[in-house]
């Protein structure tokens, strides 16, 4: 996790272990980059790129690889760390 931080584009961004927040305070849209693909909670779409409105705000969830899903649930199937996943 890292500290909140003001971006050149004048969005606030706060990087999770799980995901990123950020929030636009301008009043123009901004588009923002991820490092990895994400799911945007409010609208549902994946991708690394994502677009914020005006006085608005994003939870972007990191999105796990196939591979990692499928023995999360494996794990899970065996009485490990269950895994949440939308399908």
């Amino acid at each position: 996790m890292t500290f909140l931080s003001a971006q050149p584009d004048g969005t606030w961004r706060r990087d999770y272990d799980g995901g990123t927040v950020v929030v636009n305070p301008t009043y123009k849209d901004v588009t923002v980059r991820t490092a990895v693909a994400a799911r945007d909670v409010s609208t549902g779409k994946v991708g690394a790129e994502f677009v914020i409105p005006a006085l608005d705000g994003r939870i972007l969830i990191r999105e796990r690889p196939t591979g990692e899903v499928a023995k999360a649930k494996h794990d899970a199937g065996r009485g490990g760390p269950a895994a949440v996943q939308k399908e």
